[in-house]
């Protein structure tokens, strides 16, 4: 039952007449259509749902105090609808939802929908029984009777489920009929009623608005022209004035001068060859480009990356043409025709700058690259693990599957590393294997730092060195966060602690400049934790896919469904773009 409005822990504007608690991996999709189904079943035609459903995809904004957030929508929700299948009921959100309502309006006002595994009840023992899969453990002990539940484990893996379909309509039917006091049948007959109702509505409203477009197109067809050519003549005399005023603006404010001038361009008439004339004279009183690029090209060319090398005396861009990818170059000195070169088939349309030379890296770290220097075309040979292009040093995994620190420029093998997971930054590498944990210098590639032997012997999935080389972090495939403080020549392990559950399995992590906090990136979330406490200072469920961070260490990026900068100063979300407002897959390199 509904809390009274005096004992509810903070004012809302609405509540809701169902809160859907479900676990996102299993049973998104089906949260998402049985809200939608709830909102829209016999829904009349002046109101915008049929009824309130609480679903936290679509109705929690991004916060950092999530749980608050769920216990105020909790208590405002008349009756909770579980989606039990095993994932759910190993959920410890579930569970903490289940808890939460049952303590504070009991079980009556609980509803099962059965979308995976079994459920059983023991009628004698007044609970489930043990082969209950889908049984959520925060149930046992406050069921008297058996409860209500809909078997919809049929659902899962449909192609598409709407109230169009007869099945899920009855289902939708039956989930509704105890929230909204009706039967199924009585609900099912006030959909087909309100829909017919609706369809006339629509037919009177859009032969309404037929009738009054035909009457208003006929009164303003006789206005439109004369408004048009008095419209245009105003046009042209304020484009004209504009221009005079944009020549007329001294040389310390061109920004406004130039602006005007487009403004002036943009109310001229399109056939008048003197559009742009204001704009020509002003780009050609104040430009300072002293030349144009040719790309000396008889077809059409796609330009899909380009840059300037370090030592500032070529530029170098990536073209597709006619199928083919060239790497164009121009000498900044000579100004004439470019060199090209055919890059292989396949690769990866970006570039790199590579130390403090005239050459750059084609591809990406994570597979092959190719280094374009000296009018030619070199492989590096293996695949790259790690670069750091300012200080002109990679790590590869040769054919022979052994790691090397290498000189991109000179192909030079600096050290050999050997096995294990690998963070290069400028001035260090970071080596962790099954039985200890190594810190190189880069420059040289002599040991600085290894840790005691890790006993008994653990899988790393990542590894992370700060920049001051002070700090390594690296994460173990059980899901523990381990970090070492350099003392002289020695790694001190401090004590390990547990990734959030809300993480899933650890995959990716960026730590913070002072090696003080850490961004942990997994199958299902992200978080970002203290790396003394183990406390999560922020989380976010949901939240995985490419991560990458800035020089300064300072901000983080995760990009998957939705796109989110993290401080990992401060632990807070400092941007997010949620997969509700757009429709791309932040799935390459987070620039």
């Amino acid at each position: 039952m509904e809390a009274p409005t005096s004992e509810r822990p903070n004012s809302m504007s609405t509540t809701h007449d169902a809160f859907i608690s479900y676990n996102h991996k299993a049973d998104f999709e089906m949260a998402r259509v049985l809200e939608r189904g709830l909102q829209r079943l016999a829904r009349p035609w002046n109101r915008v749902r049929a009824m309130s459903v609480f679903r936290d995809e679509s109705d929690l904004s991004l916060s950092p105090h999530m749980w608050p957030s769920i216990q105020e929508h909790l208590d405002e929700s008349r009756f909770l609808i579980i989606l039990a299948c095993p994932e759910s009921a190993a959920s410890v959100w579930v569970n903490r939802e289940i808890t939460h309502f049952c303590e504070t309006k009991g079980s009556e006002s609980v509803i099962l929908v059965l979308t995976g595994g079994e459920l059983e009840w023991d009628e004698s023992d007044k609970g489930f029984t043990a082969l209950s899969t889908a049984a959520p453990p925060a149930l046992n002990g406050r069921l008297t009777d058996q409860p209500l539940w809909l078997d919809m484990r049929w659902a899962r893996g449909a192609d598409e489920l709407s109230l169009r379909m007869s099945q899920f309509r009855s289902a939708v039917a039956h989930l509704a009929a105890p929230i909204r006091h009706m039967t199924p049948e009585d609900l099912e007959s006030e959909d087909v009623r309100q829909h017919r109702r609706a369809l006339r509505l629509a037919r009177l409203a859009v032969a309404t608005v037929v009738v009054l477009a035909i009457v208003a197109s006929i009164a303003a067809v006789v206005a439109i022209g004369n408004a048009h050519r008095a419209d245009r003549r105003a046009r042209e005399a304020t484009g004209g004035q504009l221009g005079l005023d944009a020549l007329d603006i001294p040389t310390s404010d061109m920004a406004r001068a130039l602006l005007l001038s487009v403004a002036a361009s943009q109310l001229a008439p399109q056939s008048d060859k003197a559009t742009f004339r204001a704009s020509r004279v002003l780009i050609g009183r104040y430009s300072k480009l002293t030349a144009l690029l040719d790309a000396g090209a008889s077809q059409e060319l796609s330009v899909q990356a380009v840059a300037l090398t370090n030592d500032g005396s070529s530029v170098v861009g990536l073209a597709a043409r006619e199928g083919t990818r060239e790497l164009l170059r121009w000498d900044l000195k000579a100004r004439g025709q470019p060199t090209a070169l055919t890059l292989p088939t396949g690769t990866t349309p970006r570039l790199t700058p590579i130390g403090n030379a005239d050459a750059v890296l084609v591809g990406e770290a994570g597979g092959t690259m190719t280094l374009a220097a000296g009018g030619r075309l070199t492989a590096l040979d293996g695949k790259v693990v790690a670069l750091d292009a300012a200080d002109d040093r990679a790590v590869t995994v040769g054919t022979n599957g052994r790691q090397a620190l290498i000189e991109v420029l000179s192909g030079k093998a600096v050290s050999e590393i050997g096995d294990g997971l690998t963070d290069l930054v400028p001035g260090w590498v970071a080596v962790a294997t099954d039985s200890s944990v190594r810190l190189l210098d880069s420059t040289t590639g002599a040991l600085v730092a290894t840790s005691a032997t890790l006993a008994p012997v653990v899988s790393f999935t990542a590894v992370e060195v700060a920049a001051d080389g002070r700090v390594v972090v690296a994460v173990t495939s059980t899901g523990q966060v381990l970090k070492w403080n350099r003392s002289g020549s020695e790694l001190i392990a401090g004590s390990a602690i547990e990734a959030p559950p809300e993480v899933g399995s650890v995959r990716d992590l960026v730590g913070s400049a002072d090696g003080q906090r850490a961004l942990l990136v997994g199958s299902i979330g992200s978080a970002v934790v203290d790396l003394d406490s183990g406390a999560a200072v922020g989380l976010g469920p949901g939240e995985t896919g490419v991560v990458e961070a800035d020089q300064a260490a300072r901000y983080a990026a995760v990009g998957g469904k939705q796109l989110v900068v993290w401080d990992l100063r401060s632990g807070d979300r400092v941007f997010a773009v949620p997969e509700t407002a757009n429709a791309l897959a932040w799935n390459g390199p987070c620039d």
